[in-house]
């Protein structure tokens, strides 16, 4: 990705740090991802009238939070009463932490990736529904925008037909934008007394990570177009998630 690109990518509103169109990218198809149709970010609840001013300028219409219910009643959206926007609460984890099924927490960003993909299913079911509703641009976003909007981000990507390196590098970028951010986020937890070398562990956003957890999708599931098709998503479907994601490359000639 070359620093233009990255830039164009990045929406710098007051009040967050993570949001980033994902259009731009080519596929293996001969397609790109479309501008102004899927947008990742993390938390909104301090946007400034100025930044929601201009985040509905640039066509959001669809927002998808995927926080505990929690997270939402101690930091609301705050565009979530907005008349412009059709909102939707969708927590990927149904508690406050993912459990794996040994019923014990997860210990690592990879392993909370694996969990999202097994045990997860059906509200990545139910996200994926809500997508394709809107020719307008839809935003999915959590805390930071990094692990449950990344992997939702990973499979759409996916099945756009992004190559894993590129997707990868796309999860990446959230440690250049929402280091301050983890500032934050560090402080908070040294004042609720987490293990903080525990808790480092996952604020990192290695390329690394997405890259195994891809390869583990691909060794459980086969591919992501399969990996849909066990969310209860059939062909027709597929193709319509694709043709809403991607559309044809402009020739430079």
């Amino acid at each position: 990705m070359s620093d233009v690109v990255i830039h164009q990518r990045h929406l710098p509103l007051a009040g967050a740090y993570n949001i980033r169109d994902v259009g731009g990218y080519h596929t293996q198809t001969g397609r790109v991802t479309r501008w102004r149709r899927l947008l990742r970010a993390d938390a909104l609840h301090a946007l400034t009238p100025a930044a929601q001013a201009e985040l509905l300028a640039y066509g959001v219409h669809t927002i998808i939070d995927l926080r505990f219910a929690q997270e939402c009643a101690a930091a609301p959206n705050v565009l979530a009463a907005s008349p412009a926007i059709r909102y939707y609460a969708r927590p990927l984890f149904p508690g406050s932490v993912p459990i794996s099924p040994q019923g014990q927490p997860a210990y690592d960003l990879e392993s909370m990736y694996r969990l999202i993909l097994d045990k997860c299913q059906a509200p990545l079911a139910a996200v994926f529904d809500i997508v394709p509703q809107t020719e307008r641009a839809v935003l999915v976003h959590c805390t930071a925008g990094k692990d449950r909007t990344g992997m939702v981000i990973a499979l759409l990507l996916g099945l756009a037909g992004v190559d894993e390196q590129t997707i990868a590098q796309d999860y990446a970028l959230t440690a250049e934008y929402a280091a301050p951010l983890f500032v934050t986020l560090r402080a908070q937890a040294a004042a609720n007394g987490r293990d903080l070398a525990i808790f480092e562990r996952f604020l990192e956003a290695k390329p690394e990570a997405m890259l195994r957890t891809l390869a583990y999708l691909r060794l459980r599931y086969g591919s992501i177009p399969a990996y849909f098709h066990h969310l209860g998503f059939d062909d027709a479907r597929l193709a319509q998630l694709h043709d809403w994601l991607t559309e044809p490359a402009v020739s430079a000639y």
